[in-house]
């Protein structure tokens, strides 16, 4: 009784991809931040910089 045909080369290729989704799963909770987060965070860094502008002096240039 023979064993079940498989295709190695679709084998492989499965393989590779469970591989590539393990190390790209590994580099995002090492390196990443979800989306909603750097969006969240970009929002709070760009009102602190209004409000800095807010309270910034600027010097009056005297014209010739």
């Amino acid at each position: 009784m023979p064993g079940d045909v498989i295709n190695l080369r679709i084998r492989r290729k499965r393989a590779q991809r469970l591989a590539d989704k393990a190390k790209a799963d590994t580099n995002a909770i090492r390196h990443g931040q979800p989306k909603a987060v750097a969006r969240l965070e970009d929002a709070r860094r760009a009102r602190e910089d209004r409000a800095l502008d807010g309270h910034r002096l600027e010097r009056q240039r005297e014209h010739d």
